[in-house]
């Protein structure tokens, strides 16, 4: 298969590719994988022409092109359920191995100073840039989940992730997929964020992550654009900031649109994924990580908004 041809049906290279199995524990744990278990469930390796290296080309391909279950079996020559299985283990495995890789990608802020964008050189605390994302997932039977799962803002129900970038772009944090229904607020306290940061970060987001109380006792720095409150205008100063921060937050925008390129996620998630919905979410945003950053360096950097007089902020 040519290179061009291996990216575009996983969404990485045949290089990035050997390095993502290799994470996920090379062939003594590959091979060994099993996709159905019972008390009889054997320990030995398993002995086919399927190889584990297969098994994760045709998830991935899964994930990157979306294409349906019973159409990707027949291609790989294997039965649907099996395809089946062998889908949503190595989903689950890749979601795991990012778990432990976390705290790595949650890179501080001290080490993001070097060649940091122009767009946040002015917040020399920010470790993280944080927005909520939904996905569309196909409507439950139980009437209980449909109403716990409906958004009001997309008009149907999702499933709700925070998704958080460092300076660079990266995904430094990706939470659990949470109901469609709860709040920004609500999904910061449940997903874990708070554990991920440290007295005297700053954390930037939109105006619907207004609880600077919550940051305030965990000594962290919440920068958003300000508010008018009561007045009529802003001033000077806070249109530069706000100009700032829409130009840095337009990245954690394309972090998620790059989510979306996985046409498993662009797409209505059927009900038959959701066990492994949150699973397959985290697992497609390390697979981002893999990809070529969007932020250009410092030397190339002439797009972001950066107000000079913010530097001595």
């Amino acid at each position: 298969m040519k290179p061009s041809d291996f990216k575009f049906f996983t969404g990485v290279t045949q290089d990035q590719f050997e390095i993502i199995y290799e994470l996920c524990g090379g062939g003594e744990v590959c091979s060994v994988l099993k996709y159905r278990y019972s008390k009889k469930t054997p320990t030995r390796p398993i002995v086919s022409d399927f190889t584990a290296r297969d098994r994760l080309f045709m998830t991935l391909i899964r994930l990157r092109r979306g294409i349906p279950m019973k159409d990707l079996s027949f291609v790989c020559g294997v039965s649907l359920g099996f395809a089946s299985e062998c889908v949503y283990t190595w989903i689950r495995v890749m979601s795991l191995t990012a778990q432990k890789l976390e705290s790595a990608m949650c890179v501080s802020a001290v080490d993001q100073q070097e060649n940091k964008p122009k767009c946040f050189k002015p917040f020399p605390n920010l470790r993280m840039i944080i927005d909520s994302t939904e996905f569309k997932v196909e409507q439950p039977g139980n009437f209980e989940q449909q109403a716990n799962m409906f958004s009001f803002y997309k008009k149907t129900t999702t499933a709700k992730v925070l998704v958080g970038i460092s300076c660079y772009g990266g995904i430094s944090f990706i939470s659990e997929a949470f109901e469609g229904s709860l709040s920004d607020k609500k999904i910061v306290l449940m997903s874990g964020l708070m554990d991920q940061l440290s007295s005297g970060d700053a954390v930037m987001a939109d105006r619907g992550f207004d609880m600077e109380d919550v940051f305030d006792a965990a000594g962290v720095e919440l920068i958003m654009p300000p508010f008018l409150g009561g007045r009529t205008e802003f001033t000077a100063r806070e249109l530069a900031l706000a100009k700032t921060i829409s130009a840095g937050r337009i990245h954690v925008e394309r972090a998620i649109r790059r989510l979306r390129e996985f046409r498993i996620l662009g797409r209505t998630i059927p009900s038959t994924l959701m066990p492994v919905c949150g699973d397959m979410i985290r697992t497609c945003a390390f697979l981002i990580n893999f990809q070529d950053p969007y932020i250009p360096a410092e030397k190339d950097d002439d797009s972001g908004y950066c107000d000079e007089d913010l530097l001595t902020m």
